[in-house]
């Protein structure tokens, strides 16, 4: 079997799998249910570029994984058998899920808050297709598909991780976002 869907094709783990992720706040949302397929975000391994040239100066921010993270968000993934390629997927999330930036803007260098999640969320749900190359297909059925989940992300399933890559570019090309975003297979959400 292709290294790109073993995961998923192993038996679900029913019990062994906590049935929703805890330590909660009123705002999150924590909806991994019971026997999902669980990955989790790896943010030291977290990644991203942003640079704005449109006003003349450069403004540029990037992303220091060393800094810590604040949060957490996993994708729980629900094979429509336990061998299955297709299914439904959820995405949970809880805390700020923030970071810290380093920020260079007019000769000036320092860091700020950065948000993995804003308030534009990428959505909760929706079904996902996994090709023979390991290509992850999401479809997702509500939120705002932007950042490493944008209709340009290539989204890849391999082993024990989930890889998003994503290059967003606008005013021709004077605005650029890249991100490189991992999750690893995880028995519970957190």
């Amino acid at each position: 079997m292709h290294l790109a869907v073993r995961r998923l094709a192993l038996p679900l783990l029913g019990a062994a799998l906590t049935a929703a992720c805890v330590g909660a706040s009123a705002g999150d949302q924590t909806n991994i249910p019971a026997g999902a397929i669980i990955y989790k975000i790896e943010p030291q391994l977290l990644a991203d570029e942003y640079i704005d040239s449109t006003a003349g100066q450069t403004l540029a921010l990037t992303w220091l994984s060393s800094q810590g993270f604040v949060g957490y968000n996993c994708l729980g993934f629900m094979p429509t058998t336990p061998t299955d390629t297709v299914g439904t997927f959820v995405f949970g999330r809880a805390g700020p899920n923030t970071g810290r930036l380093e920020r260079r803007s007019n000769g000036v260098t320092d860091t700020i808050p950065g948000y993995f999640i804003d308030q534009q969320a990428p959505g909760t749900h929706g079904t996902f297709v996994v090709n023979s190359s390991g290509k992850l297909t999401l479809n997702w059925a509500d939120g705002a598909q932007n950042r490493y989940f944008a209709p340009s992300a290539v989204i890849r399933l391999y082993g024990d991780t989930v890889e998003s890559r994503v290059d967003l570019r606008a005013k021709a090309d004077s605005i650029r976002d890249q991100w490189h975003v991992y999750w690893t297979y995880s028995p519970s959400c957190p």
